[in-house]
């Protein structure tokens, strides 16, 4: 698929950092289930032992480039950017970073597939989490409903987060779940807010 190059690169600067002793994670996202990745130490996880599906990070049907998520400590990264300019020129080099944290949805899906939730009780869970932006799980579980209902300053999930009644239902089937004591139950519990 003409990505050998590509492979090469990854592969000789993240030996680099290892040799100057930079702490660098052992591979995530889709490239962890690359034997080609682990092969090489691009990854120290071993794709066969834990068997990850190796189609969803290169295949020929894929649309979109590849990328390798790589995480280098605070100290060293600086380090391995020099490395990489001085060997490949500047012009060829260009950092990309993403700042995020977990959305409610995503984190019922994660959580919820670790503990084997089936996919379909799990999608039905992540469905009662309302389609906003910024929604806080800990908030939907906990913050009073209206603003009737809020006390001491604290804002309510209809005024703060503008839910609807159909959304205030789902929130409350949300919160039955998450009083009682099943494996919907635990999975509620688990994601960090």
């Amino acid at each position: 698929m003409g990505f050998a190059g590509y492979f090469l690169i990854v592969s000789d600067f993240i030996k680099h950092g290892r040799d100057i002793g930079v702490f660098i994670g052992p591979g995530r996202g889709s490239a962890a289930g690359s034997a080609v990745a682990y092969c090489i130490g691009i990854t120290n996880i071993d794709p066969i032992k834990y068997n990850l599906l190796f189609e969803r990070f290169l295949n020929p049907e894929r649309k979109s480039m590849p990328d390798i998520d790589t995480d280098f400590d605070d100290d060293g990264r600086q380090k391995v950017i020099d490395y990489v300019v001085q060997k490949y020129g500047k012009n060829q080099v260009a950092q990309i970073i993403t700042y995020g944290t977990m959305a409610a949805k995503s984190s019922i899906a994660d959580v919820a597939r670790v503990m084997d939730l089936p996919i379909a009780e799990s999608r039905a869970l992540s469905k009662l989490v309302p389609e906003r932006p910024g929604i806080n799980l800990k908030r939907l579980l906990h913050a009073p409903y209206t603003i009737k209902e809020a006390k001491n300053g604290e804002k309510s999930l209809e005024e703060k987060e503008a839910l609807q009644a159909d959304d205030v239902e789902n929130v409350k089937q949300l919160r039955a779940i998450y009083e009682g004591n099943d494996l919907r139950s635990t999975i509620l519990l688990k994601p960090k807010y």
